[in-house]
């Protein structure tokens, strides 16, 4: 039995002028070809992230990391810092961004945080955790300015079932078709995509 820490990069927050950015790890006990996602609780996690969580805001650091905001390929800014999240500030409204959130080593050199990551799927044998893939970018559009007239644009609404996890063999696949479904429809020209 082994614990693999799998990283996760997200956007937590967004208005016209400001994005939140955070980042941390959740643990996944490997048996063989089995997986389990751990909780907080879990004897073999260590006390402090017992206590404090994985992921974001109160969450115990991962160590330095350099966050890099950039429009296109072209970097605006960049702030380092020890905590799990950052508040990038001064953003133009109905703009298109892109984030970086880089690890720094000792040696002053820097990886990028969640660059390989692995998606957990159920399948007949139960939960598994599936060979690296392609890193998501953190991209995102500012919100138009509050006093603006609305644009025109376009949403998904995310929301949960209610009926727990499903654990039937293929279920993953369904998300990941509908993630999927929702890349290409953001990748489609046309008015911007809001999350609800």
């Amino acid at each position: 039995m082994t614990v693999h820490w799998e990283e996760i990069v997200y956007l937590a927050a967004l208005t016209h002028d400001q994005a939140i950015v955070a980042w941390g790890k959740f643990p996944v006990r490997l048996d063989g070809d089995r997986a389990e996602v751990m909780d907080q609780n879990d004897p073999d996690v260590p006390e402090d992230r017992q206590l404090m969580g994985f992921v974001g805001h109160e969450s115990p650091s991962w160590g330095p990391s350099r966050v890099t905001i950039l429009q296109g390929d072209h970097p605006l800014g960049s702030v380092e810092t020890t905590a799990n999240f950052t508040v990038i500030r001064d953003l133009t409204p109905d703009t298109d961004y892109r984030c970086e959130v880089r690890s720094v080593e000792a040696d002053g050199s820097t990886t990028l945080r969640a660059a390989s990551p692995r998606r957990l799927e159920y399948t007949a044998e139960g939960l598994v955790l599936l060979p690296s893939g392609e890193p998501t970018p953190v991209a995102f559009r500012t919100f138009p300015l509050p006093t603006a007239a609305t644009p025109d644009f376009r949403f998904f609404v995310i929301g949960d079932s209610g009926t727990g996890v499903d654990q039937r063999p293929g279920s993953g696949a369904a998300q990941a078709s509908v993630a999927k479904a929702m890349a290409a429809a953001m990748a489609r020209p046309g008015p911007p995509v809001r999350f609800v």
